[in-house]
């Protein structure tokens, strides 16, 4: 059965601004857009005023359909959308189009309702300078739609904390039934998918060469994930969760750097000789639903409505970040592209809300409080200025080196017998917290604060985290800086610091920032090295940067086991470009 629907588009000019932010689209009094993008201005009339056009789509179209391609009367843009006919019928949530502008430039658009309303929304894959920037270009009120619309989630704004942003996801692990459908991809027994055990986060715990398992990392496999570096909100990603959905449609990412919004293309996918994908299970026993434009080499995913492990009414899952996926054109495509941000999900993480064999999908998520699961504001992401309290925290990395033993929790070892984590650092080794790329101009978790505070004490190899042999450890030196950019601080003396309140063996020090002399907004780790000759086993717990403030936040009033937040954040309207 086709459907046919009548829609009428009216766009206006959002809120007008004087002056632009880098990145960022504004609008000022007499109606011109701005745009900046990599330091260059281009310009475009806007208008109000709406036109009427067809919404029509069959199944299995093996042509995009155009919405609208004419110049709008006042428009200095030619419009040209072109819908998947699945997405068209409003039978799917893909909501994903291409719009061609004015110099026949492919930009990708954001189609969602809430409703009875669409916005369309422009993301464009920015460099790290302009990670601030996910810039609305208009907004579409619909009047009518085709029958049998899904209710969908609220267009996501740039910094609005409720906001769903809009992405895509892979997956690399898997369990040994699924992966040994798979001989041809690489050896057991990861089969050339990977593993999400040894995240860049550091969050794994090991005895010496000791073998390790899911059992040493301190979040269900489940939860894992890996954030993109191309993603706006990369920096201080550590840590940080967020809650996510798949989206049902067409994926879109040709694993380029183009602007263009071209469906992926399955040829560019690993296949496996011979494999009859229909009867291949996931571990919740359910087989593959089928690609409906496998023919057309697209691929579209069908999402599970309800399953485990879906919280619901949201049908939605929540990560954590505990890796990273460099974007490496060639070597690791799948976490470059046009895409808004990508999440490489642990494969347990993915399987909850697709099949794994579809390999990508859609993404709707936004980041929130890892107790509360509040939301958060999206821009700046969520850095905590707490570094370590009885677990790894949001926005910080936890890296130990040339260690014989590392324990991320070690029970009963911290203040008010809560968990601390300790090492046992052979000469030259230690440990690093790190907020990677924390020194970007939104974050900057250092500057202006006036001192660091932990506690800390000395304990034997033999018993790590045990009776405190020593409150101070002897040889071990605090420094600050930032190793991406080969900057290091002066280093002090754990001796030489103030000392104040004891607990549990544990004493608390502390220093003014000032004591390392240099430049603190430059600044996005903290480290304790073994500066002598022989072993040292120590133990810390609630290390934390004093009369500064965490970088992001939450959105509301309610307090959070994270820290306290920075008042609550003002949700934009639909008129609000930033």
């Amino acid at each position: 059965m086709i459907n046919f629907a009548w829609i009428q588009l009216k766009v206006w000019a959002l809120h007008c601004s004087d002056t632009g932010v880098s990145g960022v689209r504004t609008f000022n009094s007499s109606g011109s857009c701005w745009e900046r993008k990599r330091f260059k201005r281009k310009q475009a009339s806007c208008f109000q005023g709406s036109v009427t056009v067809a919404l029509r789509g069959r199944r299995n179209a093996d042509q995009w359909l155009v919405l609208s391609e004419k110049r709008l009367q006042g428009v200095g843009i030619i419009i040209t959308v072109r819908m998947n006919a699945f997405i068209t019928r409003g039978m799917y949530a893909g909501k994903m189009g291409v719009a061609d502008n004015r110099s026949k430039q492919p930009i990708i658009l954001l189609l969602e309702k809430q409703n009875s309303s669409f916005y369309l929304l422009e993301r464009r894959q920015y460099r790290r300078a302009m990670r601030t920037s996910a810039v609305v270009l208009c907004l579409l009120a619909v009047l009518g739609c085709a029958r049998g619309s899904r209710q969908l989630a609220q267009a996501p704004s740039s910094n609005d904390g409720t906001g769903w942003q809009v992405g895509r996801a892979t997956f690399y692990g898997g369990s040994a039934q699924y992966l040994r459908n798979f001989p041809a991809r690489g050896p057991p027994p990861e089969y050339g998918f990977g593993t999400p055990l040894y995240g860049s986060c550091g969050y794994l715990s090991q005895v010496g060469t000791q073998g390790v398992s899911f059992a040493d990392v301190p979040f269900p496999v489940g939860d894992l994930a890996a954030a993109a570096n191309i993603n706006v909100d990369y920096p201080g990603s550590c840590g940080r969760c967020y809650e996510l959905r798949c989206a049902t449609g067409t994926v879109v990412g040709n694993y380029t750097n183009s602007g263009s919004a071209i469906p992926f293309n399955t040829s560019n996918g690993f296949t496996e000789p011979n494999l009859d994908e229909a009867t291949v299970k996931d571990d919740y026993g359910r087989v593959y639903p089928g690609n409906d434009l496998k023919s057309e080499d697209e691929l579209f995913v069908q999402c599970w409505n309800d399953t485990l492990g879906l919280t619901t009414p949201s049908k939605s899952i929540y990560i954590t970040v505990t890796d990273n996926c460099p974007c490496d054109n060639g070597r690791n495509p799948p976490c470059c592209g046009n895409v808004p941000s990508h999440l490489d999900l642990s494969f347990f993480a993915f399987e909850k809300i697709a099949h794994p064999i579809y390999g990508l999908m859609n993404l709707e998520y936004r980041p929130v409080d890892c107790e509360t699961k509040a939301p958060l504001i999206f821009l700046p992401g969520f850095i905590n200025s707490t570094i370590y309290e009885n677990n790894a925290v949001t926005g910080w990395s936890w890296n130990a080196y040339s260690v014989d033993n590392k324990q991320l929790q070690v029970p009963n070892a911290g203040v008010d017998n809560s968990n601390a984590t300790c090492i046992d650092a052979k000469s030259q080794g230690g440990l690093t917290f790190i907020a990677r790329d924390g020194s970007d101009s939104d974050y900057q978790p250092f500057n202006n604060a006036q001192s660091i505070s932990f506690y800390v004490k000395q304990t034997s190899a033999s018993d790590l985290g045990g009776d405190a042999i020593a409150s101070v450890p002897p040889d071990v030196q605090l420094s600050i800086g930032n190793a991406e950019q080969k900057y290091y601080c002066q280093g002090l003396d754990l001796t030489s610091l103030a000392q104040g309140q004891t607990s549990n063996g544990l004493v608390q020090l502390s220093t003014p920032l000032s004591a390392f002399n240099c430049d603190l907004s430059r600044v996005d780790q903290v480290g304790f090295q073994n500066v002598g000759s022989s072993s040292v086993a120590f133990c810390l717990d609630q290390l934390e940067i004093v009369g500064g403030s965490n970088v992001g936040g939450l959105n509301g009033e309610s307090a959070s086991a994270q820290g306290d937040y920075p008042g609550p954040v003002t949700p934009l309207t639909s008129t609000a470009v930033m």
